[in-house]
C-alpha cells in the first residue's frame, strides 16, 4: 500500500500530496505526520508501538516522543478526531497507537492518479537536464509568465541566515534579516509562509533544507548567509524546491554596511519581489520601520532572546534590554512596543511586590511607540493588547480589525493577542479555531500549549488540558505560566491529587514576594479543610486586591459564590469568567450586573453575542 491513496470511512488520504480530504475541504499535513498515518494504515488495526514508529518514520534520528505526540495531534485535527472519544486513532496505554476504522485503498488509473512518476528523476538525469535547458529557461522565464503552481507549491519556510563573517559579529544582522524576510513574504498574497518560531527552531540544528522543508510541509525553503569584511557586506540567498531537491533560484547582494534596517528592507524587498515572480503569487506590502542604530538593534534582539525563556528573571532582563534599545534610539517604535509587552508580563509576575511601576512604564512605552510610528501594524497590535488590560474592549477589537484588514497575514501574525480578547469576551470556540490556525502556521511558536491548556479547560476538556500542559511543563519553559494554567485545569477536573501537584509547581516557580505566593501556599496547607481555606480567602480579599483572579477561582472551586462574585465585581478579570468552575455563578443576576458594568453588553451589541450569553429582549439577556 506504499504511496497509495486510501480512505478512512469518508476521509480521503492523499499520501503523495500530504493531504486529507473530506466535506469539500483539503487539509495539508506535515510529511512526517502522513508517514505516521501510513504506518498505522499498514498495520490494519493492529497496535503500532512508538519504537516501531521511530524506526519507520525517524530512522537513525535522535528524536523524543514529542515528535509522535505532535504528529498524532496534527492527524487528529485534520481527521476531526478527539483523544478522549476517538473515532479514527486510539492511544493504547503503555503499548502504542492503532487505527479504529478499516482502510480502503483507492484503485485509480495510474495515468490519472496523482503521484511522483512524472516528477521524480535520478539526480544525474535531473542535473543533466537542468544543465542543457538552463539558458533556454532563463530567456523564457523573463519573456513569459511561468505556469501557475498549485496551492501546495505556494508555501515557503525561511531558515535563519548564517553569519559567515570572520569575526562572527553579524548574527544580529542575520537574525534581523531573517525576521524581515518572513514579515515581507507573509504579506505576499497567495503565499503560505511558515511562522518565525518554527523557522528559528532549526537555527542550531544540523537539518538540511530538504529535511526542514519536509518536516514543515512546505514546497520551498529559502536559506542564505551573511558575510562582513570591514564595511563591505555580502548577503547570499537561495531557494530550494523540496519536490525536486534542486536550488531553483539564487542571488548575491553586495552592500556598504551603513543603515542596518535600510539594508535589511532593501534585501528583503528584492528577495520577496523575486520570489513573488518566481512562485507566481502577489506582490509584497510595505515593511514596518525599525532603527539604523546597530547597538539599539542588538539590544532589541537580546530582549527577544530573554523573553523566550519565560522565567521571572528573563522578563526583567527583557525589560532592561528593550529599555536600552529605546535609549539608544528614541525613535525605535518596535522596541517601544515590545517594551510595553514585557512590562505587562513583568506586572503579571511581580505586580505590587516590587517598587517599579510596570504599568506606568507600559503606558509610557506604548505612547512613545505611537509617536514614533503611528501606522505601524505591530505597534497597533500591541496597543490593542494594552487596551484589553485597560478594559477598553471595543477599542481593542477595532484596532485588531484594522490590523487584520491591512495585513494579509495579520489574523495569525498578531493573533495570540487576539486570542486573549476572544477568550475574555466569551468566544472560546472561536479562540480555539484561531489557535489551531496559528499552530498550523507556526507549530513551534512559544506559549501555544499554554493557550491550548486554558482553552481546553474552559471547554470542560480538562483531561486534554492537563496532558498538553504536562508536556509543556516538561520542556522547562514558561514554568510559572504553565503551572498556573495547569492548576486551573486541575480544579476544573476536580482531581485533588492533580490540584496538589500543580499547586506545588506554581509555588516552586513563583518569584519571592509574588503577590499570589501566599494564596498558593495557604491553599496547599488547607486543601483538605474547606472552611479554613475559605476563611483565609476572605482575609486575602481584604488585603490583596491584586489576588482577585485566584480568589475568584478558589472561591468558585470551594463553593462560595458570594465571595467569587465580590472579587469579580472588583477585578473583572475576564480570563476567569467562562470556565466550568463558574457555571452556576453565570446563571445569577449578580453575574449579569457585573457583565453590564464590564462593558460586555456594548461590546456584544457591536461585534456579536458571545457563546455564553444571548439576548432575550432588547433590554434582557441570560447567560449559561
Amino acid at each position: 500500500m506504499t504511496d497509495q491513496d486510501f480512505r478512512l470511512e469518508d476521509r480521503v488520504v492523499r499520501t503523495q500530496l500530504n493531504r486529507i480530504e473530506y466535506d469539500s475541504e483539503s487539509i495539508r499535513i506535515a510529511p512526517k505526520s502522513m508517514a505516521v498515518l501510513e504506518c498505522l494504515a499498514k498495520a490494519r488495526g493492529a497496535v503500532v508501538t512508538r519504537d516501531q514508529l521511530f524506526d519507520a518514520v525517524w530512522p537513525g534520528q535522535a528524536v523524543t516522543a514529542d515528535v509522535i505526540t505532535y504528529s498524532i495531534g496534527e492527524l487528529r485535527k485534520a481527521l476531526g478526531d478527539a483523544a478522549r472519544n476517538p473515532r479514527f486513532i486510539e492511544t493504547v496505554p503503555k503499548k502504542g497507537l492503532r487505527l479504529l476504522v478499516p482502510v480502503t485503498v483507492i484503485d485509480e488509473d495510474p495515468a490519472q492518479a496523482p503521484g511522483p512518476t512524472t516528477r521524480r528523476r535520478g539526480p544525474a538525469v535531473a542535473a543533466a537536464f537542468v544543465f542543457v535547458v538552463f539558458a533556454a529557461l532563463a530567456v523564457w522565464f523573463w519573456r513569459e509568465a511561468p505556469p501557475a503552481p498549485s496551492a501546495a507549491e505556494r508555501s515557503i519556510a525561511v531558515l535563519p541566515f548564517v553569519d559567515l563573517s570572520p569575526n562572527g559579529d553579524q548574527e544580529s544582522f542575520a537574525n534581523g534579516l531573517t525576521e524581515e524576510l518572513i514579515t515581507r513574504l507573509m504579506s505576499i498574497e497567495g503565499l503560505q509562509v511558515t511562522g518565525p518560531a518554527s523557522s528559528f527552531h532549526f537555527r542550531d540544528q544540523a537539518e538540511d533544507a530538504l529535511s526542514v522543508g519536509r518536516l514543515l510541509g512546505v514546497s520551498h525553503v529559502l536559506e542564505g548567509s551573511v558575510r562582513r569584511s570591514g564595511d563591505e557586506l555580502r548577503v547570499t540567498a537561495r531557494l530550494t524546491d523540496i519536490d525536486s531537491g534542486f536550488h531553483s533560484w539564487s542571488t548575491t547582494y553586495d552592500r556598504q554596511l551603513t543603515d542596518v534596517f535600510a539594508i535589511q528592507e532593501e534585501l528583503a524587498q528584492a528577495v520577496s519581489a523575486s520570489l513573488s515572480v518566481r512562485l507566481n503569487v502577489g506582490t509584497s506590502a510595505d515593511a514596518v520601520a525599525g532603527t539604523s542604530n546597530i547597538d539599539a538593534f542588538d539590544a532589541y534582539l537580546a530582549g527577544h532572546a530573554a523573553r523566550q525563556d519565560g522565567s521571572p528573571d528573563s522578563i526583567i532582563q527583557a525589560v532592561r534590554h528593550y529599555q536600552l534599545a529605546t535609549e539608544l534610539d528614541p525613535g525605535f517604535a518596535l522596541a517601544f512596543a515590545m517594551l510595553a509587552q514585557a512590562c505587562q508580563e513583568a506586572f503579571f509576575y511581580f505586580g505590587e511586590s516590587q517598587p517599579e511601576d510596570y504599568l506606568a512604564w507600559r503606558d509610557e512605552a506604548i505612547a512613545s511607540a505611537l509617536r514614533a510610528a503611528p501606522e505601524s501594524l505591530p505597534v497597533k497590535a500591541q496597543l490593542a493588547q494594552v487596551e484589553i488590560y485597560r478594559g477598553n474592549l471595543r477599542k481593542a477589537r477595532r484596532l485588531f480589525d484594522d490590523v487584520h484588514a491591512r495585513s494579509r497575514g495579520g489574523d495569525v501574525t498578531y493573533s495570540l493577542e487576539y486570542v486573549d480578547l476572544l477568550v475574555k469576551t466569551g468566544f472560546v470556540n472561536r479562540a480555539l479555531l484561531l489557535t489551531d490556525r496559528i499552530q498550523r502556521w507556526d507549530p513551534m511558536r512559544p506559549r501555544l500549549a499554554i493557550y491550548y491548556g486554558h482553552l481546553f479547560a474552559t471547554q470542560n476538556r480538562a483531561g486534554e488540558a492537563l496532558a498538553i500542559l504536562e508536556q509543556e511543563y516538561s520542556k522547562g519553559r514558561f514554568l510559572a505560566f504553565t503551572a498556573n494554567k495547569g492548576l486551573v485545569a486541575a480544579m476544573v477536573a476536580d482531581q485533588p491529587d492533580e490540584v496538589r501537584k500543580w499547586l506545588a509547581r506554581a509555588i516552586d516557580n513563583l518569584p519571592p514576594g509574588f503577590f499570589t505566593d501566599n494564596i498558593h501556599r495557604e491553599m496547599l496547607r488547607h486543601l483538605g479543610d474547606r472552611e479554613r481555606a475559605l476563611e483565609w480567602l476572605r482575609v486575602a480579599y481584604d488585603r490583596c486586591p491584586a489576588c482577585d483572579f485566584w480568589i475568584i477561582n478558589w472561591a468558585a472551586y470551594l463553593g462560595d459564590d458570594e465571595l467569587a462574585l465580590r472579587s469579580m465585581r472588583r477585578s473583572r478579570d475576564l480570563w476567569a469568567f467562562w470556565t466550568p468552575l463558574l457555571e452556576d455563578i453565570r446563571k445569577q443576576d449578580a453575574f449579569k450586573e457585573i457583565i453590564v458594568e464590564a462593558g460586555l453588553i456594548d461590546y456584544w451589541n457591536e461585534f456579536g453575542w458571545s457563546e455564553y450569553c444571548h439576548p432575550k429582549t432588547s433590554s434582557e439577556f441570560e447567560c449559561r
